[in-house]
């Protein structure tokens, strides 16, 4: 797509990944065809709260998907939890309940990620999305925390849907850490927290961001707390929801469009 006018007044386009450059294994094209040309401007920078893949990883996943994109514009909430704890207390000794991807993220930021059967202290306890986990992680990760390693998430979302339905996610974790506890997390670094902005105007600089996503919870919200213009897609999980609905759930100053392709021709 050649033109679209209402995206002409942003510097920056701050775009979602999971339903909004795919759904599932499946590509939106819908989206795509804009994407695609904000990425050969310049103007396209992919964020995720995903942390269980790396920068890296997800840049050669796009470039399947015939987006060209190097992995320095793509900003991770496991990328961002290792740049504001590294702000926060320096290079330091991290234990992980999380994937590869927050392993990854955490070691390019020059953090040591220790081991849960390494009988260590920890500067911090770094919580994300972990599909491997047992009770013996956890008990590590919660005697660290009470003995005062700064606790990080990564993000806070409870749930995530699939096509068997929702599933936990990081944040479910993060909440049972947080009981076990008593301990609330000091840094969360993906969306809607504040803390990723600061990553993002630090990296980017940008003048008039925009966000688009699919999600109100994450993506509209995180934009409302940062202060900055956001554009609601039905290409995710409102997919089937009228605009008028998805406007009203939305809340005022939110545009919503059923994709990027028909926002640009106005509809």
């Amino acid at each position: 797509m050649k033109s679209c006018p209402g995206l002409d007044g942003y510097d920056i386009v701050f775009a979602d990944l999971d339903g909004v450059i795919w759904l599932g294994q499946e590509p939106i094209e819908d989206n795509l065809v804009v994407l695609r040309t904000l990425a050969s401007e310049g103007r396209l920078v992919v964020l995720t709260n995903n942390s269980t893949r790396s920068r890296r990883v997800y840049a050669a996943m796009l470039e399947r998907v015939g987006l060209d994109i190097e992995p320095g514009r793509i900003v991770t909430s496991a990328y961002s939890a290792a740049v504001l704890l590294k702000k926060k207390l320096g290079p330091s000794t991290a234990l992980v309940v999380g994937e590869e991807g927050l392993v990854e993220e955490l070691a390019v930021e020059g953090h040591v990620v220790a081991s849960s059967s390494d009988n260590i202290d920890v500067d911090a306890v770094v919580v994300g999305l972990d599909r491997n986990l047992t009770y013996g992680k956890l008990a590590r990760a919660a005697s660290a925390i009470h003995s005062g390693s700064l606790f990080v998430a990564t993000n806070l979302d409870h749930a995530l849907p699939t096509p068997r339905g929702l599933i936990p996610g990081a944040g479910s974790i993060v909440a049972l850490l947080e009981k076990a506890t008593g301990v609330k997390p000091a840094i969360v670094a993906g969306k809607p927290s504040r803390g990723l902005a600061e990553v993002l105007e630090s990296l980017f600089k940008p003048v008039r961001p925009l966000v688009v996503g699919d999600r109100i919870d994450t993506d509209v919200e995180f934009a409302r707390a940062w202060g900055v213009d956001s554009l609601l897609v039905l290409t995710g999980l409102y997919r089937g929801v009228s605009i008028e609905e998805a406007s009203r759930k939305a809340g005022e100053g939110v545009r919503v469009a059923r994709s990027l392709s028909e926002f640009c021709r106005g509809g």
